[in-house]
């Protein structure tokens, strides 16, 4: 029912709109078209606003993260390549000296004596340590048991080494090279000079070993070893040596070339601001990190892996799927919270958050672990949707600023314009009366003079044309009258005539009389009645005249004196 009543008020409202003026309707017209355009451009401003506002928020996010992640892909590849480079020039150096081993010396007479021996003591190590050259020691016996023919070419080679190395400083990579041959006296050289105890055997260092189980191992004389890291006994700082199998023309192991490479090299990768950086050995051992933890943990002092949550944040599950990672090249389970991001994920304890892992293997012997938070991978995506918002809010006001505009050129127009076209208004109307003026000069002329006159020459007008119809009236009577007096009538009635004519204006004379004693409250009888009736008498009586008889006649006029 109240539907009804609001359809019926509606009709009653068109209605009314139907029985107003052609302006005022055309004014609701084109108010009401524009506050629909008005609308439609409105709505399809906050339409394109919100498709707008979606699909840059989706944009923005997927770009940023697929952004940030090539960005720390890249960076990632470039601390691979800066890991890999010493490795690469240590086994390039490796490559080139059994080459040198491997080449027949002609020279054979040089001497041992020529040759720079290890110092025992400090002594003159300043002076010796500076020089360029390899120093050698028979580290077992001071005298030479093995054949000639064996001494005479270590001795060779060592001095062919001192003439390529004498040009060329040790890089910080290289920090030092040695090698040793298989001799009963375990000669061993090592490039720069260093002070080598009696107690050095070279057969029981760690390198010596690992080199020797991984020949026999692979049956590979000339195969490269990464050692694994150890602690050097004047700095006391990680190192790890390069060795590779010497061999002679035939292929024969005859001994080994190597070189120590220092982790400084690594740490150097460690100085992203952005990136959290550990360097573990196969075993999970820590050897460089830049985490911030909350310990002060000396690595070069203590053992700490990267599976010890509370060091790292990482448990041994965590470990596996790492060493997972790195076997299966990138191809790792990924479990990342956030579905848009397509990357090898663990929840670490230690952030409270999942980070994205990026595993390097480094040669089969170290990995490198390049990881970043999602909060700083999304930081982006939040600053991008901050800047969103202000855009957004900006577009918004501007819009809330064109409504308001909009409104107020419409009152200004319903004010201004009207004063502003009120002058053509009157130019306009005065150049429609200038033309109708002309075209109508003579009509309005005329209109205006017969407007001027007064009432009483109205009436005088109206007067006239009555006095015009009476006089009308009277010269008809004339004509009558003169038709009867003028009659020619036969000689013997001509008296009668004449008596007749004498009794009418006899009686003409007597209704005057009569008529002006009895003034008030009589109507006086117009003069076209009066002149009818004189008219039908005249006419009964000139009937009777003619039918008549004169004798008839004469007795009558007789009969009519002797009344009188």
């Amino acid at each position: 029912m109240q539907k009804l009543t609001r359809f019926n008020s509606f009709i009653h409202h068109f209605q009314c709109i139907r029985n107003m003026k052609m302006q005022t309707q055309t004014f609701i017209l084109q108010s009401f078209i524009f506050v629909l355009v008005f609308l439609i451009i409105i709505s399809s401003q906050m339409i394109n606003k919100s498709m707008m506002d979606d699909m840059i928020q989706k944009l923005t996010k997927e770009i940023e993260i697929k952004t940030n992640l090539k960005q720390i892909n890249i960076q990632s590849q470039f601390i691979k390549y800066q890991a890999h480079y010493p490795l690469e020039q240590g086994f390039k150096f490796l490559e080139s000296f059994n080459k040198l081993n491997q080449l027949i010396l002609k020279d054979q007479t040089t001497s041992i004596n020529l040759l720079l021996e290890c110092q025992k003591d400090e002594q003159n190590f300043n002076f010796y340590s500076k020089m360029p050259l390899f120093c050698y020691k028979f580290t077992k016996s001071n005298s030479i048991k093995s054949d000639a023919q064996l001494i005479n070419h270590i001795v060779g080679y060592q001095a062919l080494l001192n003439s390529i190395f004498l040009p060329i400083s040790i890089s910080q990579f290289q920090k030092t090279m040695f090698f040793t041959f298989i001799s009963d006296e375990e000669y061993f050289a090592i490039l720069p000079p260093k002070i080598v105890p009696n107690f050095y055997m070279p057969s029981a260092r760690p390198w010596y070993q690992e080199q020797i189980q991984k020949i026999e191992k692979t049956k590979q004389n000339d195969i490269i070893v990464i050692s694994s890291i150890y602690q050097d006994f004047e700095t006391q700082k990680y190192e790890f040596t390069l060795t590779k199998g010497l061999t002679d023309n035939l292929e024969n192991f005859r001994g080994i070339f190597g070189i120590d490479q220092t982790l400084e090299h690594y740490r150097e990768l460690l100085l992203y601001d952005d990136l959290n950086i550990i360097l573990v050995d196969l075993q999970g051992r820590m050897l460089l990190s830049n985490l911030m933890i909350e310990q002060n943990i000396d690595l070069s002092k203590e053992k700490k892996y990267i599976y010890e949550i509370g060091t790292t944040g990482f448990d041994e599950n965590d470990w596996k799927q790492i060493v997972n990672e790195a076997n299966q090249k990138g191809q790792g389970i990924v479990e990342c919270s956030d579905k848009d991001i397509k990357q090898f994920c663990r929840y670490n304890s230690f952030f409270k958050q999942d980070l994205v892992i990026i595993v390097i293997n480094i040669s089969s012997q170290f990995y490198l672990l390049v990881f970043q938070s999602l909060a700083h991978i999304t930081a982006d995506v939040t600053r991008a949707k901050e800047l969103q918002d202000n855009i957004m809010s900006e577009i918004t006001q501007f819009l809330y600023y064109c409504v308001i505009v909009a409104v107020i050129l419409l009152l200004l127009s319903l004010i201004i314009i009207p004063i502003f076209f009120r002058p053509l208004r009157n130019i306009q109307q005065i150049i429609k009366t200038q033309m109708i003026s002309k075209f109508t000069i003579h009509y309005d002329h005329l209109f205006f003079s017969n407007r001027k006159k007064n009432q009483l020459a109205f009436f005088q007008d109206s007067f006239n044309v009555f006095k015009q119809k009476l006089l009308d009236f009277t010269q008809s009577k004339s004509q009558d009258c003169y038709i009867i007096e003028n009659f020619k009538y036969p000689r013997k009635q001509q008296i009668i005539i004449s008596e007749l004519t004498s009794q009418i204006k006899f009686q003409i004379l007597k209704s005057k009389i009569e008529n002006q004693s009895n003034q008030i409250n009589q109507i006086v009888q117009s003069p076209k009645l009066f002149c009818d009736t004189f008219l039908n008498y005249s006419q009964r009586s000139q009937n009777i005249v003619i039918q008549g008889s004169p004798r008839d006649i004469t007795f009558r006029i007789d009969l009519q004196k002797n009344q009188t």
